[in-house]
């Protein structure tokens, strides 16, 4: 008789300790997964919906300016205020000019102010839309939403000789820019010296409609930074940044408006910012 081969057993041991081994780390492995994802959803939806409160609170905030002068109400960096909320998070806000540049979305305006954000576009792209090499350059000097008219208080000189250039039908608008930027330096650009700036460059009467129509010396359009220090983390360090662009408040018309969860409220744009305590504001 021959005796049982006892050794053929431990190889079929070992191997249903391995099986069961990969096993359980395959199985340890799913739940900590699981568990990840679950902990990043939890953390997207409170993010999202303190963004929304942020968002939600500044905005609210906006209908105090109707008929204030908001750049006598800011510090030299832009600092409007800061706003501490009731969970302890302290939400500094600040404003800048947000209409030095032109208007790249035509949808939705009317025949006048969709034919003027077009010329202005072909002056800075020096052609039709589409059709230079120099476009790419161009969205330094555009935004998307937004008055069709420019500030002179900020607009760059590419911004400024594009407006000459399309008031004076593809001449070019080099002298009205430097004496726009000639009087910004003395200080706030005034009638007069937009008067100048046309005399300057030899703009026609028809010409001077076009200009006077498309620049505003006070800003209507706001960017705004709103920077968030949230004291349980990192002891008050910058949180998180947001950036949103809205105009100024007009009696009857943005005061009072609501809001949902579903829209900007206040704003036209609103977006999260790369947080680059460096660079400042």
């Amino acid at each position: 008789m021959t005796p049982p081969r006892r050794g053929f057993a431990l190889p079929i041991v070992i191997l249903l300790a391995l099986v069961a081994g990969i096993l359980a780390a395959v199985v340890l492995e799913r739940q900590s997964y699981q568990t990840r994802v679950v902990s990043r959803e939890i953390s997207s939806y409170q993010d999202t919906h303190f963004e929304r409160g942020v968002r939600e609170v500044v905005g609210q905030w906006t209908d105090s300016l109707i008929g204030q002068s908001i750049d006598k109400l800011l510090e030299s960096d832009g600092h409007a205020l800061d706003i501490e909320r009731p969970d302890g998070s302290v939400v500094s806000v600040y404003l800048f000019d947000g209409q030095g540049t032109a208007l790249s979305e035509p949808t939705g305006l009317n025949d006048q102010d969709a034919k003027d954000a077009e010329g202005i576009y072909e002056a800075l792209a020096g052609g039709p839309r589409g059709k230079h090499r120099r476009h790419r350059d161009v969205e330094r000097f555009v935004r998307p939403v937004g008055p069709v008219r420019v500030s002179a208080a900020s607009a760059p000189r590419e911004v400024l000789e594009a407006i000459g250039t399309y008031a004076k039908e593809g001449k070019s608008g080099r002298r009205f820019a430097d004496s726009i930027l000639d009087a910004r330096k003395e200080g706030e650009v005034t009638e007069a010296d937009l008067n100048t700036a046309m005399s300057m460059a030899d703009i026609t009467v028809e010409g001077r409609a076009v200009v006077q129509r498309l620049i505003v010396f006070k800003p209507e359009l706001w960017d705004m930074v709103v920077d968030v220090y949230t004291p349980g983390k990192g002891g008050g360090a910058l949180d998180a940044r947001y950036g949103g662009r809205f105009l100024m408040p007009v009696q009857g018309f943005n005061a009072g408006r609501s809001s949902t969860m579903a829209s900007l409220g206040r704003f036209l744009t609103w977006e999260p910012l790369p947080i680059d305590e460096e660079s400042g504001n």
